[in-house]
């Protein structure tokens, strides 16, 4: 509501919309109006680029995209487990390689 306001402020054309990239969305009337639109699927792509084939687009240009980049994220992947690993071993594992429950419950839910 504060860009709204702004934006009048400053003559220009405000929309806000909440966004779903992917699904679809159930239109209700239900409740109390809302200052936004919600849209989803093929309409939010079409709104945001002006393209009513851009949700297409995406799958088309993911084809072979991940392919050419699936061996350096495999290494950065087993990179980031490893340091993980070693970080909860390190923080909540005794000597003998077992977990100290106590230390990761008062890490996770204590004050």
């Amino acid at each position: 509501m504060a860009a709204q306001k702004l934006a009048q402020q400053a003559k220009k054309r405000f929309v806000p919309i909440v966004g779903y990239s992917y699904g679809t969305k159930t239109r209700s009337n239900r409740g109390l109006l809302r200052f936004y639109s919600e849209l989803a699927d093929e309409e939010f792509w079409a709104e945001l680029t002006g393209d009513d084939e851009f949700y297409l687009k995406l799958i088309h240009g993911m084809d072979k995209l991940p392919e050419r980049y699936l061996e350096e994220f495999n290494l950065a992947y087993q990179m980031a487990a490893n340091r993980l690993v070693k970080e909860f071993t390190h923080s909540f594992c005794a000597e003998d390689g077992s977990i100290d429950w106590i230390k990761l419950v008062k890490f996770n839910s204590g004050t």
